[in-house]
């Protein structure tokens, strides 16, 4: 049984202390503060969840963890994706004993930060855990006697061997001979050296081979180990921890490789669909310090690029890199061809800064609809008063398509600003129901918007019956009735009622429907 204190919130907290290990495990090498620190904070973290005395068994599901049957944070996108690399690595449980140690910890998570191919030419995550001796965590294993049993001899074995080897993602090889000449030095070996130096003086020497042995290396096959370095170089150039001889010549060395080729080089790598997901994370690391460099190239590539995938790729560089790429992404509003244009619509709307809002204007006239709609899209995501406005006056368009977009646009927004406006709309003439989808859209906004201003202008929709296009109307009266549902005003439930049983089917199954919802929010409510 679990212990009482083993909450949803708890668990949330620990295992994502374990995911952030295991990325820090990619990251840093064993020894590094920043690697120990994250095993200490893991441990920490799963402390509360082991006070009992009963172990923390979690069935790991290919979209989420669950508690004995239940379901748990399932809203949580991060452990969601967290528990989808582990299900790729075939674990389909955990469990942590009381004793949980941080050595243990850290192997576990050395394991897990394998590729899934890595872990399955390796035997298994179970046999990867055995071979590294590991007793307090259990993957893909619940009976408690049996887990007991092999506990005591892996703990026996243990007091017979004076140090246990632990894996890691990179598994450690003698070190290079710091003797060989440079020339013949390869960068696999100059990073070995790098990572393992004591001197400040060998570091800034090893700093003066790393240049051409990069530039020379700046090849498919070589791809990760480049990354590789410039990830190391980007670390050391921002850690408070290492000395300022390390600080600063990492960060001259990064400034003597901003070149194109470089740049060239990275834009590529972003683009592959070859690059595992250790070196893709550690690339996604380090392009921010060629943001002033790299956005333009990047943007460019994604005009050329004919794969969707390579095209995600770029894409999610621009927005990482932010409000960096926001000169060359407002630039590209003017180029000739409308998918460059709506790409880099879409961007600005992803890294939703304001400064991006006036150069929206212009694309909602547009002459590619796919342009105007990627404009409002973003206009939506940015949000703010200038954006609601610029969405407000889409409404009175006669673009019924653009008005029917910035409708939604503003329900999703929540905009009281545009409660006014979707009223007119409602109450505009329309003898012909040209209008009508129109109109259900601007009502759907309302119940969106969730104010009780609007109740009353529904209400007179849900009541109002027509002798022409009576079946037009009453879509209109089912949509109010939905619209009343959302808003969950307690005063409508009477009228929704009378409706659900005097009403033609369509409006009395959406009243129906409606009272569902708004009973819901009533008992919640008291």
């Amino acid at each position: 049984m679990p212990n009482s204190g083993q909450t949803t919130e708890h668990i949330e907290t620990a295992l994502r202390s374990l995911d952030m290990l295991i990325k820090a495990t990619r990251f840093y090498p064993p020894g590094h503060p920043a690697h120990q620190k994250a095993v200490e904070q893991a441990l920490a973290r799963f402390a509360p969840l082991l006070l009992g005395g009963a172990p923390l068994v979690l069935t790991v599901r290919k979209g989420g963890f669950a508690l004995g049957d239940e379901a748990i944070l399932q809203q949580n996108p991060v452990l969601q994706s967290f528990a989808t690399q582990l299900f790729a690595r075939h674990v389909r449980s955990l469990l942590m004993l009381p004793d949980l140690t941080g050595r243990d910890l850290r192997t576990f998570a050395a394991c897990l930060a394998l590729e899934p191919h890595e872990i399955s030419a390796k035997g298994g995550i179970d046999l990867l855990l055995k071979e590294n001796r590991v007793a307090t965590v259990w993957a893909n294993q619940i009976d408690l006697e049996t887990i007991l049993a092999q506990k005591e001899e892996i703990e026996e074995q243990q007091a017979l061997e004076e140090q246990e080897p632990l894996i890691s993602p990179d598994q450690a090889e003698p070190l290079p001979d710091e003797s060989t000449p440079a020339a013949r030095r390869s960068l696999a070996d100059i990073l070995q050296i790098l990572e393992q130096s004591v001197s400040d003086q060998q570091f800034r020497s090893l700093l003066n081979e790393l240049v051409p042995a990069i530039e020379q290396n700046m090849t498919e096959e070589n791809r990760s180990l480049v990354v590789r370095a410039l990830f190391i170089l980007g670390r050391y150039a921002v850690d408070r921890n290492a000395s300022m001889t390390r600080q600063q010549g990492s960060q001259q060395t990064l400034g003597q490789l901003n070149s194109g080729a470089l740049l060239e080089f990275l834009v590529d790598s972003v683009r592959s669909k070859t690059l595992p997901d250790a070196p893709r994370q550690q690339l996604n690391a380090i392009l921010p310090i060629f943001a002033g460099k790299v956005a333009k190239p990047l943007m460019l590539g994604l005009g050329s690029e004919s794969d969707a995938q390579g095209r995600k790729f770029l894409a999610t560089a621009l927005i990482r890199l932010g409000k960096a790429s926001l000169p060359t992404l407002i630039e590209h509003l003017g180029d000739e061809r409308w998918y460059v244009v709506r790409n880099a619509a879409n961007i600005l709307g992803e890294i939703r800064h304001e400064q991006a809002v006036g150069h929206m204007t212009p694309l909602l006239h547009h002459d590619e609809v796919r342009v105007r709609r990627e404009a409002v899209r973003a206009l939506t995501k940015i949000g703010g008063n200038k954006a609601e406005g610029i969405l407000l006056s889409l409404v009175e368009q006669n673009d019924q398509e653009m008005s029917r977009q910035a409708i939604l646009s503003l329900g999703a927004l929540k905009s009281s600003r545009a409660i006014p406006a979707l009223i007119e709309l409602i109450n505009r003439r329309d003898l012909k129901g040209h209008l009508v989808d129109l109109k259900k859209e601007a009502i759907k906004a309302l119940g969106a918007i969730g104010s009780t201003e609007a109740v009353p202008k529904l209400l007179h929709i849900l009541k109002k019956r027509r002798f022409w296009l009576r079946a037009r109307q009453d879509e209109l009266r089912a949509s109010a009735a939905l619209a009343l549902g959302n808003i969950g005003d307690p005063t409508t439930l009477s009228p929704l009622q009378s409706v659900a049983e005097h009403a033609p089917d369509l409006v009395a199954r959406a009243a129906r429907q409606a009272l569902n919802r708004l009973e819901k929010t009533v008992r919640h409510a008291t």
